[in-house]
């Protein structure tokens, strides 16, 4: 909002910074983001005629890839016996489950996290996962071998 500007000074949290005055930068992959992680991003604008200097922050925040198994076996091996979504905090999120027909086989709000299919019989089941605040959601499907 600040109007006259002559000079722009982005620092983006991240030890990278710009001068450009609509910069676009994206966050480096190999900051292994396993968590939810915030930056505070300030802008510095100044006015050379008049010297007003003037700076915004706002803090954004970056989330874990979400990621889920499309193969759950109950076998008991411990790997993918239950469904789970990594990068979903529990009872923040609601779930739907559909059956290969479009039939809402399983519901859960607030969505525990760990879907166990012992009640589903084998196949594909086509899924549906959002946050309470509705700004991430994720659409899949996984295969039911039992």
């Amino acid at each position: 909002k600040s109007s006259g500007a002559t000079s722009y000074s982005w620092d983006f949290g991240d030890n990278n910074s710009s001068t450009d005055v609509n910069p676009k930068h994206t966050y480096n992959s190999a900051l292994n983001l396993d968590e939810e992680t915030e930056f505070t991003i300030s802008l510095t604008v100044t006015n050379s005629a008049t010297g007003c200097t003037n700076t915004s922050r706002e803090v954004i925040t970056i989330y874990e890839p979400l990621f889920s198994p499309n193969v759950i076996t109950t076998n008991n091996d411990l790997i993918n016996d239950v469904f789970t979504i990594k990068g979903i905090n529990a009872d923040c999120w609601s779930f739907e489950l559909y059956n290969r027909w479009g039939k809402k086989v399983f519901e859960e709000s607030p969505f525990t996290n760990q879907l166990t299919p012992k009640d589903l019989s084998d196949g594909i089941y086509y899924y549906r996962a959002y946050n309470d605040n509705g700004d991430r959601e994720l659409k899949g499907y996984f295969n039911l071998y039992k």
